[in-house]
C-alpha cells in the first residue's frame, strides 16, 4: 500500500476533500522518515509547502497478533 500511496498520491489521498475548489496536490519527499523517536511511512508536501504525514496499516499484524 505504501508504495501505491507514494505513486500516485493525488489519486489516494483526499486533496479535494480538503478543498474542492483548490485540491490539495502532494510531492512524495521521502518513506521511512525519522520523526519523534520514531518512524514515519511516507511525508509529502502540498503546493503551499504544507506537510502531509501518512502512516499506512495492515488489518492484522501478525507480529501484534503474536503477543
Amino acid at each position: 500500500m505504501q508504495g501505491l500511496v507514494a505513486l500516485y498520491p493525488d489519486e489516494l489521498l483526499a486533496g479535494e476533500a480538503m478543498n474542492p475548489e483548490s485540491p490539495r496536490r502532494f510531492l512524495f519527499i521521502d518513506d521511512e522518515v525519522r520523526a519523534g523517536g520514531g518512524e514515519l511511512d511516507l511525508l509529502f508536501l502540498d503546493q503551499s509547502a504544507i506537510p502531509t504525514l501518512v502512516e499506512t496499516k495492515r488489518a492484522i499484524n501478525p507480529i501484534c497478533a503474536e503477543g
